[in-house]
């Protein structure tokens, strides 16, 4: 009995091992050696360009191919220092991804006519440019600067995260009831809108910007109710709803409060 169990033992130390390896193994393999995320992991570098705040570089290419001159530039780009603040993934044509079909659909007609070609976009499905199979690598070196420059600033990796894990904190806090916690947060990542407002991560914020519309709207019907019982408090009530909802105002009312400061 002690035997049947020892040997029962190695076999399942040994499998849990293999499993360890393996998911390890599959965790190394989203990439190639030059860091491009292969074509099985498209949708993987779609989510870290936006989770990183960065640019995406698509680089549509045949696998398979066998043409020395198809994979001599392919071999030429992937060792190119500018791509370093580009997400960098290698697709197939027949790609499935959404956001990347929707940046091919955009570059239609200005690929030219041969594989590889590089897709340059904001990983919300906007295309800034194209780098053409033909291209040079000084020609390729600037279309990347310019795209760059279009994009906009990119936040380091440690700010990208925390600005995401703010994120996360004010729609908890929010769902919670906790207003004036998920307004500290809200107002915190506004305050970086006008830096970074091109990234993927902006886009999210403007999807809660609705429920924070409705929350300001609540506070200030309650405003009202003191205005219309003349109530003392309600001036101080209605500087601390204009001060917790700051950034937020409607566009209307953005536009008054800059005529009044003319």
């Amino acid at each position: 009995m002690i035997r049947i169990f020892m040997v029962a033992f190695v076999m399942f130390s040994c499998a849990s091992v293999v499993m360890g390896a393996n998911k390890k193994a599959a965790k190394e393999t989203l990439k190639d050696p030059k860091g491009w995320f292969l074509e099985s992991a498209d949708d993987k570098a779609v989510a870290e360009a936006r989770e990183l705040g960065r640019p995406l570089a698509i680089m549509v290419h045949d696998p398979k191919s066998d043409c020395p001159l198809h994979n001599g530039q392919r071999a030429k780009w992937k060792v190119m220092a500018e791509f370093k603040d580009f997400v960098c993934v290698l697709v197939e044509q027949s790609t499935k991804s959404e956001t990347i079909q929707q940046i091919r659909s955009q570059a239609s007609g200005k690929t030219g006519k041969f594989i590889p070609y590089v897709l340059l976009a904001n990983p919300d499905g906007t295309l800034l440019d194209v780098v053409k199979y033909e291209t040079d690598k000084a020609a390729t070196a600037k279309i990347l600067k310019d795209a760059l420059k279009k994009y906009g600033d990119i936040p380091s990796e440690k700010t990208a995260k925390a600005m995401w894990k703010d994120l996360e904190k004010a729609r908890d806090n929010m769902k919670d009831g906790k207003l004036d916690s998920a307004m500290r947060y809200y107002r915190g990542l506004k305050s970086k809108e006008k830096k970074y407002g091109h990234i993927y991560l902006f886009s999210e914020l403007k999807n809660d910007e609705p429920a924070i519309a409705e929350a300001r709207e609540k506070a200030l019907a309650e405003v009202k109710k003191l205005e219309d019982a003349g109530d003392a408090k309600a001036a101080s009530e209605a500087r601390k709803v204009d001060s917790l909802f700051k950034g937020f105002e409607s566009e209307a009312e953005k536009e008054a409060g800059d005529k009044a400061k003319k």
